[in-house]
């Protein structure tokens, strides 16, 4: 796993795997679906705290696009509350779904279950 600085966040840390996946595992499947299964041409916003991880999900998700859909990335690393209505589908990490106002969320996790374990082992030792 390699371990990319997101710059902007105190020193937050994205997880991203070798192969280029973050939430991506048994996630990536059901996000594409859901795309795919939007009734009509929509807009849909990613939000995340990491950059890194934002241009990661552009390529992940544009198969699911096709010309049918339009993708819009947001970088929150500090910055105030979004409000993010007006999107069709709203796809916010955990960390900055605090600040996000959205009708159609799909939160997700930038830190894997797996990393979480690791971290809490580390911690107990």
């Amino acid at each position: 796993m390699l371990h990319t600085g997101c710059d902007g966040f105190r020193g937050f840390t994205c997880s991203l795997r070798s192969s280029g996946e973050f939430w991506i595992g048994k996630r990536k499947d059901r996000h594409i679906h859901t795309i795919q299964h939007l009734a009509k041409p929509s807009v849909i916003a990613v939000v995340s705290v990491c950059e890194l991880f934002l241009r990661t999900a552009e390529g992940v998700l544009a198969p699911a696009l096709g010309g049918r859909h339009t993708l819009q990335t947001y970088f929150l690393p500090e910055q105030p509350a979004v409000n993010l209505a007006a999107m069709d589908l709203v796809f916010c990490d955990s960390i900055a779904r605090r600040r996000v106002q959205a009708s159609n969320l799909a939160e997700y996790r930038v830190v894997s279950p797996e990393t979480l374990d690791m971290v809490s082992a580390a911690l107990r030792s």
